[in-house]
């Protein structure tokens, strides 16, 4: 692991004696245990940045939110306790700003690169008119916010973001089978939250439009939300809303989380296909988040995964 100091100086840890290191929603964040260092000791408090490496390849590049010194039996050790750069994000309050027009070029010049954030190629959104930024919200909330669902911003270990567009990939990451790739897993069929209808209220003509989700009113789901459409456009983007987010809400329903032997087995968005726990669970699969951690004793990987 290598720490950069506000200056520009690059520090280099010894081998850590544990990790735990996740990646995906809400942000990547890591935890790391050093042997303690004297010399290195008195330069921590000016680290900001660090590249955590495995075989080479960056798999983890972040800010530092804190460090401490802890000392027990075992002796005297350093622990390290990070995010990925898209902490800048999260951390960060945005000035008010009104667009009569938005591209994602433009908010990806003013949101996204002031904070040192490469954005890659990988995909792309709509224009949109009349975008309001209010005072108080975080970068973060604008990115997210101006993106159409189904569309979500992706960060590499690298720290560059990306646009991607989740859907299972004929050709999976990596196949786990109980038995004899996962040590442990739990399935979880969850109807709490689904939504399955969407109420628009045109407010010029005092009308109303239903959009209903015939899968979730199948399963005996009734969850209504009521939304505000003004003009032909405002209704026809309602509409558009409306039912992305009715599909958006129909992948919640299920959710797996898998341990297996191993670390940094898959990225969050990769296909990973499972067999052997039920027929209702078995079959392709999204990451949403991949936490690798190491101890004395294993290296152990859990996914937590979505359809």
């Amino acid at each position: 692991m290598t720490l950069e100091t506000v200056a520009g100086e690059r520090l280099s840890l010894p081998e850590p004696l544990s990790w735990d290191i996740r990646r995906g929603d809400p942000c990547d964040a890591c935890e790391l245990v050093f042997p303690y260092d004297a010399g290195i000791d008195k330069r921590l408090p000016f680290a900001h940045r660090f590249d955590i490496r495995r075989d080479g390849a960056v798999v983890l590049r972040g800010i530092v939110d804190e460090w401490r010194v802890t000392l027990g039996d075992d002796g005297k050790k350093t622990a390290l306790f990070g995010r990925g750069l898209q902490a800048l994000l999260l951390d960060n309050e945005v000035e008010p700003v009104y667009y009569q027009t938005a591209g994602w070029a433009d908010i990806a010049a003013r949101h996204i690169a002031p904070y040192g954030i490469a954005v890659t190629a990988g995909g792309t959104a709509p224009v949109r008119y009349d975008f309001k930024v209010e005072a108080g919200l975080r970068e973060w909330q604008v990115v997210t916010g101006f993106l159409p669902a189904g569309v979500s911003p992706a960060f590499s270990p690298q720290g560059a973001l990306s646009l991607r567009t989740p859907a299972v990939s004929k050709t999976p990451k990596i196949v786990l089978r109980q038995g004899v790739d996962i040590l442990a897993a739990q399935a979880v069929y969850d109807r709490y939250g689904i939504v399955s209808s969407v109420l628009i209220r045109n407010r010029d003509r005092n009308e109303t439009i239903e959009r209903v989700s015939n899968d979730a009113v199948r399963r005996g789901i009734q969850r209504r939300i009521v939304n505000t459409g003004v003009g032909s456009d405002g209704m026809a983007r309602q509409e558009l809303l409306a039912r992305e987010r009715l599909e958006a809400s129909l992948r919640t329903l299920y959710a797996l989380r898998v341990t297996a032997p191993g670390s940094f087995l898959a990225e969050p968005f990769d296909t990973v296909r499972v067999a052997g726990i039920s027929p209702a669970f078995d079959g392709d699969w999204l990451v949403r988040c991949a936490r690798s951690t190491l101890t004395r004793h294993a290296a152990l990987c859990q996914l937590e995964l979505f359809r």
